[in-house]
């Protein structure tokens, strides 16, 4: 009874640890990558630009649009070099968490 129970119990770790591999979006795990190959057909990148925020920190801003110009979207993604001196603190401006 034992054995079938920690069979049981590691098991369900097992599959636990699976759902949460699956939940991830591959696109987390990847460098920002985005050209015109990557867009449906009938949007265009309007422009992609690189900030160097700190060492290790990379901002990169793009806008897209439909053919019309009716459907502008602006995107903002940050990439992290993993083992670098930087460090993340999320926080309110001014470090207030009354306004923000």
């Amino acid at each position: 009874m034992k054995r079938k129970t920690s069979f049981v119990k590691a098991l369900a770790v097992f599959i636990s640890i699976l759902m949460l591999l699956t939940s991830l979006p591959l696109s987390v795990l990847a460098a920002v990558d985005l050209d015109a190959s990557a867009l449906p057909s009938d949007t265009y990148l309007i422009s992609k630009t690189d900030y160097q925020i700190a060492p290790g920190i990379e901002e990169t801003q793009f806008l897209i649009n439909n053919a019309d110009g009716s459907n502008q979207n602006a995107g903002f993604a940050v990439t992290v070099e993993l083992g670098g001196t930087a460090s993340l603190i999320a926080s309110y401006r001014n470090q207030d968490g009354n306004t923000y």
